[in-house]
């Protein structure tokens, strides 16, 4: 080709890769999923990843202008999708708008988040779980690495049951876990903690969370991955309860 063709076919290609793009963007937008688009594109150039790191730094900022809630959940699935908005405000208003229900419950049972979570098609057939969920002195809560600690009377709540996350237990994530659910825990008047753990993660994370939490202290309960944790934890409060007559 002649020079100028040769410019004229590179414009053209550029302008129809632009267009392109740009379709892709508002198409995420109206999708809901314009953050996980711009976390993948972050992964393809070392500049874009530059960028997105000092962007995350202002995550806080950009909480107020973001939505309460969406017509869709967020897909979290690395250390860098848990600086998201959503999350900063879950976190942020656990620890200063929620109030525990200490008057009338005494104990906290805290769960891997698999037990307790919403629309699980098994939960009513759990005999065990159903009499802890009665029980007037208990009040039974989840954690996972995405939230920290999910209450079960908000789990239902947008973004709660609405994400689907995919993070690994990295020593990053685990230190900002065990940093909110410590912080809660340390709020909160409970007269028994409980921590039920399966996986060494967990156990690493619970003990971490012991350490730091100075006010009263935390049981943890481990149970075999084939065990079904609530019998052995009602069986465990039997026990206590005997004990104590």
């Amino acid at each position: 080709m002649l020079k100028f063709e040769r410019e004229r076919f590179l414009a053209e290609h550029n302008l129809r890769a632009c267009y392109s793009e740009l379709q892709t963007v508002k198409q995420a937008i109206t999708d809901g999923r314009l953050w996980e688009l711009v976390e993948t594109r972050a992964g393809s150039h070392p500049a874009l990843a530059k960028a997105f790191d000092t962007f995350l730094k202002y995550a806080q900022y950009m909480e107020a202008e973001t939505p309460v809630k969406k017509t869709k959940g967020p897909f979290l699935t690395s250390e860098k999708s848990l600086t998201r908005p959503e999350i900063i405000r879950y976190q942020k208003r656990l620890l200063e708008n929620y109030i525990s229900p200490t008057t009338t419950r005494q104990r906290i049972i805290l769960l891997p988040d698999k037990y307790l979570e919403p629309f699980r098609q098994n939960i009513d057939s759990d005999i065990s779980l159903q009499t802890l969920l009665r029980d007037p002195e208990l009040h039974l809560c989840s954690y996972n690495l995405t939230y920290g600690i999910i209450p079960n009377e908000l789990a239902d709540v947008y973004p709660l049951s609405q994400t689907e996350d995919y993070v690994k237990p990295t020593p990053t994530v685990l230190r900002k876990t065990t940093k909110i659910i410590a912080e809660w825990l340390q709020r909160s008047p409970y007269k028994t903690r409980v921590i039920v753990v399966e996986e060494t993660w967990q156990r690493k994370l619970a003990e971490s969370v012991r350490k730091r939490v100075t006010r009263s202290k935390i049981q943890i309960l481990e149970v075999k991955p084939d065990e079904n944790p609530t019998s052995h934890i009602l069986a465990e409060i039997r026990k206590n309860r005997k004990r104590m007559r």
